[in-house]
């Protein structure tokens, strides 16, 4: 296990209480090493959407905790955002709590002679993410995963013409 998912697993296990005792639910966690400063990105989510409010009072129950850890050798700075429109989906509960929508998967290894899959996200299945991509159904074992990202879909607000996702 690398340094990056020590600190991420350490940080998880930190703020899941608190994430629970407020009713929210992680989203994503980042680390941004600089040379003499690190930035930890927190994302975190609620049922009916996050507030301003939400996010500084999560903040600011967290950033002594992660502080008393000592988990990072310089200083870093600590951001709590919201996951935003074309959010990374990354644990396996939110596989199945966005099904349905569109979807966007970056894979460490070719599938089906691609890097990328776009299409329906049908939910987890074992341990794989089963997508819909035309008429086919697609497994990628979660594993397999560098990333990946909701694509939202402006409708008709932007005349059809936009649709967002990394």
């Amino acid at each position: 296990m690398g340094r990056e998912t020590f600190t991420i697993r350490k940080v998880e296990q930190i703020i899941l209480p608190v994430l629970s005792e407020c009713n929210f639910q992680l989203a994503d966690i980042e680390i941004i090493r600089g040379k003499n400063r690190a930035i930890l990105r927190i994302y975190i989510d609620k049922n009916g959407g996050i507030t301003v409010d939400d996010l500084a009072h999560f903040s600011s129950r967290i950033g002594d905790i992660i502080d008393a850890e000592g988990l990072f050798d310089h200083s870093y700075t600590l951001e709590v955002s919201s996951p935003g429109l074309n959010r990374r989906i990354r644990y396996p509960v939110d596989f199945d709590r966005y099904a349905g929508k569109e979807i966007r998967i970056k894979t460490r290894k070719k599938i089906q002679g691609s890097n990328q899959i776009s299409g329906i996200l049908l939910g987890m299945e074992g341990g794989s993410v089963a997508v819909r991509k035309g008429e086919s159904r697609i497994l990628v074992d979660i594993e397999d995963i560098d990333h990946a990202n909701l694509i939202y879909d402006w409708g008709d607000s932007n005349g059809g013409k936009k649709r967002y996702g990394k």
